[in-house]
């Protein structure tokens, strides 16, 4: 009794807390067919649940709260009801319970499927932001979306769809702000980090020109951002241009400041080093030492060299490809040529093989013709072989012949005329009287 009225005041609770969110229309529906499935269930209930809880384990891993977020507190809801169940050991209830929560999941999947049909431009666009979006920037402003995706999703969920076909332009527009937002920071705002820096530097001062430029690839490329950010990759590098324009205003106000504070000695180490790596760049070059001249002509004739140099590798590598095009032109036509005559050479082993096969078709049926045609001639050709019965009846026959044909009235004798002559009524006893 007494877990009766925990499990009544227990259901009630989930009850009353699950009525100040959206219903969904599907509940009752799922709810009867997991009583059913519930009475004819072979498994225990301790199974059913650990395959309940399984399964909103792995549906949380993909993400189904995002695109089924009432089917999923009715999940998590009808797990709570079977733990609460387990501990009171009222079966029934936990394979209905369990049961309730399977059926919850799979109905969420089928929501997910609609929110792709419906609302597919919130989703792509969203899992665009979730690819950029960073814990450090923006973090409450992405959470914020993240809950206005939701209840979008909600409202295709609870059936709303002419709602949610409404409400998805102006979830979009906040995607699209923040995605701009995260962007721009990301890359451009770096550009600005580094510039600032540049400044403290006083590169305004030392490096104007430089400052400048790098000024100009940043708005460039904050206007970029706003109008092209879908195009990642053109946002990337227009990004990564304007953070070496900041570097080189930033580094160049550091060698001025440099130079500028050096006294004579240290001035003039200075420059000697710098004139030793010019002399190390036109040894690699194959270029004479520009020892003599002005540090700014011995960078000048280097430039030139490795321009001309440039060019002269250009060109080798448009010969290159060129050749390159050649041979694969070759070994694409000699490839074409061996499969050609590998193919003719398949050919004419099959006809071949069909040709030996008839050869040997046709050998069998003279063998067997010849085989035929000789016992047809043993047939004929062998003597007939008698018994010695009949070899004795043949001789008697041959003995009693001659005086069996002497006993036999000849053809045409008077005996054999009265023979075959018919015999006429009282023509006897007229030869009787005669003869008396």
């Amino acid at each position: 009794m007494k877990y009766q009225n925990m499990s009544v005041l227990f259901v009630l609770s989930l009850t009353i807390i699950g009525c100040a969110s959206p219903q969904l229309k599907n509940t009752q529906i799922l709810e009867d067919e997991a009583r059913k499935q519930a009475l004819s269930s072979a498994i225990s209930p301790q199974q059913a649940f650990e395959e309940a809880e399984e399964l909103l384990k792995q549906a949380k891993r993909e993400e189904l709260e995002l695109y089924a977020p009432l089917h999923m507190k009715a999940a998590e809801k009808a797990i709570e009801e079977a733990r609460f169940f387990i501990r009171s050991k009222d079966n029934e209830k936990i394979l209905q319970s369990s049961f309730k929560a399977k059926k919850m999941v799979f109905a969420g999947v089928g929501n997910k499927a609609l929110v792709n049909r419906k609302l597919s431009a919130t989703v792509e666009q969203f899992a665009r932001l979730k690819t950029i979006a960073s814990k450090d920037s923006f973090a409450d402003e992405y959470a914020s979306c993240r809950d206005d995706v939701i209840e979008l999703f909600s409202l295709l969920e609870s059936g709303d769809v002419a709602s949610a076909l409404k409400e998805e332009p102006v979830v979009l527009r906040a995607l699209t702000k923040l995605e701009i937002k995260t962007l721009y920071k990301k890359y451009v705002g770096l550009a600005e980090d580094v510039l600032e820096k540049a400044k403290k530097e006083k590169a305004d001062e030392l490096a104007v020109t430089t400052y400048k430029s790098a000024e100009a690839e940043i708005r460039k490329a904050g206007e970029f951002v706003k109008t092209n950010y879908l195009n990642i990759s053109e946002v990337e590098r227009v990004g990564n241009l304007a953070i070496k324009e900041a570097n080189h205003a930033y580094f160049i106000a550091r060698e001025v400041a440099a130079i500028k504070g050096l006294e004579v000695k240290p001035a003039e180490k200075r420059a000697l080093y710098i004139e030793s790596l010019l002399n190390k760049i036109a040894k690699a070059l194959g270029a004479e030492s520009g020892v003599g001249h002005s540090i700014t002509d011995q960078a000048g004739r280097l430039a030139d060299k490795a321009g001309k140099k440039a060019e002269s590798m250009g060109q080798i590598h448009k010969l290159a490809a060129v050749n390159k095009e050649k041979v694969s032109a070759v070994r694409e036509k000699m490839e074409q040529t061996l499969q050609s005559r590998d193919q003719a050479l398949s050919a004419l082993r099959e006809e071949n093989q069909t040709l030996q096969a008839q050869l040997q078709q046709s050998i069998n049926e003279i063998a067997a013709l010849k085989a035929t045609l000789a016992a047809e001639k043993d047939r004929h050709s062998e003597p007939v072989k008698s018994t010695k019965n009949e070899d004795k009846a043949v001789k008697t026959v041959e003995k009693a012949a001659p005086e069996k044909a002497l006993s036999q009235p000849v053809a045409g004798s008077k005996e054999t005329v009265e023979k075959k002559a018919p015999a006429v009524p009282g023509q006897a006893e007229q030869a009787a009287e005669k003869k008396k």
